[in-house]
């Protein structure tokens, strides 16, 4: 609901009142008004200022809105298709709400997206020279900038009734919300109201896109015609009503339909090529002052580089050092620590005196740059042993060096660079296989209803007569039963917290809560991977499958039970085979040990083989594995083992994952003690649609900041289960010779 500041002169009073006038509560000062919608605001969307003309947006929150609709966060964003949503100024209507912009006014860049408790939230940093993003930097300090999602409406799905339908404004769930744009404006504004989520249709995103510099994702999927009748109409009249829109189009021809799309979309497009026209003749005006500049200031620094005696560039008279004429003297230092850091290890002895003589030459002066460089003089007199003119310095025979004591690589720094250098990690693509599902809130765990023993079919005898009592024929097929069960999957919690005090996000040269957030939730899913394939709930000392050889407590392989677990020690351990040496065969009979007869194998599409990295490689290696030159239906792609005997391969680095080789003893089973000892593979047959997972909670992130010792922790959590129908889900071979 949208809110406005308005003073009332006869009395001094300062009054919030709703959108159409109704009176909220009035106020004795501006400031406490502003506060009061501070507050009105700060449930429904929060844009807070957190840097140098950075904000933090909670661009879609969780809850249920004032249409009655509902995000959540099962709702898909479809982020990975939008990971840097456009930042738009007010859906791109004008601030009179008289139609929209010729061109929807882009006022920032997305640096970063986030799904958190409460909602998603983005990082935008606005642009300083935008006069709109200007009005909501000065709104977010004030904590008075408001946030509004904006979608794709053919891509869009609202959930009624526990049906997926096209989007459209009645009360439901929000399932499908592509997150292409954020608007975001100044709530004191009275002529600014939220406008409709869906106010930007495909042209309109297009256009935003192209404004900052972006590709808009081709996801798939053509934009009803409705649709763009609706877009075409908005763009000439914003303010009326859909419903009205919709009776004045009736009885148009598609003729006529396609001339009003035409002529509109052809207004949009004369009118960017204008605002682009315009813009790269300002750039071309900027530019030429610029270049303009720029040479004065070289003219001016060359008089200041003449020698007294002629026109001859200074560097001339010192020939050893020209090379480093161009050069800073904390880029010759820069130069000096690089060479020291070379496979030679000596920086030239030109660029210890290039630096000398950029040192000697510095004219002191009472100013703090000069104050400065007067100390570094003191200071390279102290070291050399004589006053450092040029004069000196150029008669030196033995000019500063990395070797020379107390002068030299002492002033050379070294430079740090502000991007991480991440770790190698591989893909975990284990878990996302899964068929899942969520648990309601209040309850612990959930039941699924199992098909089970088929009722029994017979040969049937022609009825011959009619039972005394009830007078109908009597029956000739036996009756049995459809037996049910069901299986019930339990919950457990994965955590992980880190600690970090004040000093550290201040000083550090990496953005380092960004970064420590990305590390936590690539590692947690890593973890999940783990999990599926190795977990096991034992907690007895030395007979858990991972190899403690203490009792494991909180080792995050204790969630739940995994593929290997079921198929090393399902009820009748017939789905586990000892392998041997290695070969083709073993992944055929590997799968075939799910079922009698192998049926659990009998769908190709429903079972992967999964092998842990030293299978993978030594399978690589099998003579008899074809590639396309010799065989249509091959096994290897460009060198990438993907099927055999037509079931996916996949390689997971989290298999074996206690181990650091990623390798077994002979029993199946990890050494704990000695991992020398562990030195076979084994191959792992997964039916997925024999598993189940269950989620509580996915994964979430919270930071607290404890004040009283100036430092922050960051806690994910993440709560779920798995769990599979029968002993049928999954077989392996073991004892694999690689």
């Amino acid at each position: 609901m949208p809110y406005e500041i308005k003073h009332m002169k006869d009395d001094d009073r300062w009054c919030v009142h709703k959108e159409g006038g109704e009176l909220v509560k009035c106020h004795d000062s501006e400031e406490k008004a502003k506060a009061h919608l501070r507050a009105l605001y700060a449930n429904v969307h929060a844009v807070k200022a957190v840097g140098d003309w950075e904000i933090e947006v909670r661009a879609v929150p969780f809850g249920t809105d004032a249409d009655k609709q509902s995000f959540d966060n099962q709702t898909d964003f479809m982020l990975e298709n939008f990971p840097t949503p456009a930042i738009v100024y007010h859906h791109g209507v004008k601030t009179d709400r008289k139609g929209y912009e010729s061109t929807p006014v882009i006022i920032g860049k997305t640096i970063s997206v986030e799904k958190r408790g409460d909602g998603i939230w983005l990082r935008v940093i606005l642009d300083k020279l935008n006069e709109y993003a200007s009005k909501v930097w000065e709104a977010a300090k004030a904590g008075l900038a408001v946030a509004s999602s904006d979608s794709i409406a053919h891509l869009a799905r609202l959930e009624v009734g526990g049906k997926r339908i096209p989007y459209q404004k009645q009360p439901g769930r929000i399932a499908v919300w592509p997150l292409a744009a954020v608007s975001l404006w100044d709530a004191g504004n009275s002529q600014l109201r939220p406008a409709s989520p869906l106010a930007l249709a495909m042209p309109a995103l297009k256009t935003i896109y192209e404004q900052a510099g972006l590709s808009l994702p081709d996801i798939g999927g053509e934009q009803p015609q409705a649709l763009e009748k609706s877009a075409a109409k908005n763009e000439a009249e914003p303010n009326k009503e859909s419903e009205m829109d919709d009776k004045k189009e009736v009885g148009l021809t598609d003729e006529q339909v396609q001339a009003k799309i035409d002529n509109a979309l052809k207004a949009q497009a004369e009118a960017s090529e204008a605002a682009q026209k315009a813009a790269q003749e300002r750039q071309a005006e900027i530019d030429a002052e610029v270049a303009k500049q720029v040479e004065a200031v070289k003219a001016e620094a060359a008089k200041a580089r003449r020698l007294p005696f002629g026109e001859a560039p200074y560097q001339a008279e010192f020939a050893d050092t020209w090379k480093f004429d161009n050069l800073s003297p904390g880029e010759i230092g820069m130069v000096i620590d690089i060479q020291e850091k070379s496979p030679k290890g000596k920086p030239s002895q030109q660029a210890y005196k290039a630096l000398a003589l950029r040192i000697a030459d510095a004219k002191v002066e009472p100013n703090e740059e000069a104050l400065s460089m007067g100390y570094v003089k003191g200071a390279l007199k102290a070291a050399a042993g004589f006053d450092p003119t040029v004069d000196a310095i150029k008669a030196a025979t033995d000019p500063m060096y990395s070797t020379l004591s107390g002068a030299g690589s002492q002033w050379v720094g070294t430079a740090y660079s502000r991007e991480l250098w991440q770790v190698i990690r591989a893909n975990a693509n284990v878990a996302a296989r899964i068929p899942d599902t969520v648990v309601p809130d209040g309850f612990s765990s959930k039941y699924f209803p199992l098909e089970s023993t088929n009722p029994t079919w017979y040969k049937v005898a022609e009825t011959t007569g009619a039972d005394a009592t009830s007078l109908v024929p009597v029956a000739t097929v036996p009756a049995s039963q459809a037996v049910t069960a069901n299986k019930q999957i339990t919950l457990a919690k994965m955590g992980c917290r880190v600690m970090y005090t004040g000093e550290l996000v201040e000083d550090s040269l990496i953005a380092f809560v960004p970064e420590l957030r990305r590390e936590l939730a690539v590692t947690g899913q890593e973890m999940m991977d783990h999990v599926c394939i190795d977990g096991d709930t034992v907690v007895t000392a030395s007979t858990n499958i991972n190899g403690n050889d203490t009792t494991p407590t909180t080792q995050v392989y204790l969630i739940a039970n995994g593929f290997r677990k079921l198929a090393l020690y399902g009820a009748s351990s017939a789905n586990a085979r000892d392998g041997g040496a290695l070969d083709e065969d073993d992944y055929l009979e590997t799968m075939f040990k799910m079922g009698t007869a192998g049926l659990g194998a009998a769908d190709l599409q429903k079972c992967s083989f999964i092998v842990d990295p030293n299978v993978y490689k030594a399978s690589l290696k099998l003579s008899s594995l074809k590639t396309k030159d010799v065989w249509a239906n091959a096994t290897l792609e460009s060198g990438v083992l993907t099927k055999l005997w037509g079931y996916e391969v996949i390689p997971s680095w989290f298999m074996h994952y206690a181990s650091a080789k990623r390798m077994t003893g002979a029993a199946g089973t990890i050494d704990g003690n000695t991992d020398t000892n562990n030195t076979k593979g084994a191959i792992l047959g997964v039916r997925w649609d024999q598993w189940k997972l269950a989620y509580k909670r996915r994964m979430t992130m919270e930071v607290t900041r404890f004040a009283n010792s100036d430092s922050w922790e960051i806690v994910a959590l993440a709560r779920w289960g798995l769990a599979y129908r029968d002993d049928e889900a999954a077989a392996i071979s073991y004892n694999l010779t690689v």
